[in-house]
This record gives structure tokens, C-alpha cells and sequence, in this order.
């Protein structure tokens, strides 16, 4: 009997560290996601700062 509420134990222990290892991989999910979306928003502004430098460069090339 002893046995058995040892492994019972065991399976508790593995649920609850399961659960806590789940959690952490949903936030790291979550941070990815996060910095996929900020590298996506630089790459934009980086698009927009290199067509305002051109339109500045033409402007300055017509005077």
C-alpha cells in the first residue's frame, strides 16, 4: 500500500510540475509573439524611413 501512495504522489508531483512547465511555455509563447510583432512594426518604419530619406534626397536634387 505504501507503494502505491508513493507513486500517487510521484503522479501528483508530475501533474503539478507539468502544469507550472505548460504555463511557462504559454507565456514564452506569448513574449515571442510579442517580439515577432515589434520586428515586424521596425521593419515597417524602417520601410517608411528610408521613403521619406529618398523623397527628402528628391526634393533636394529639383531645387
Amino acid at each position: 500500500m505504501v507503494e502505491l501512495e508513493k507513486l500517487e504522489q510521484q503522479e501528483r508531483s508530475l501533474i503539478a510540475e507539468t502544469e507550472v512547465l505548460n504555463i511557462k511555455l504559454e507565456k514564452l509563447k506569448a513574449k515571442k509573439r510579442s517580439i515577432e510583432a515589434l520586428e515586424i512594426r521596425i521593419q515597417k518604419l524602417l520601410a517608411l524611413k528610408n521613403e521619406l530619406e529618398r523623397c527628402i534626397s528628391e526634393l533636394g536634387e529639383s531645387k
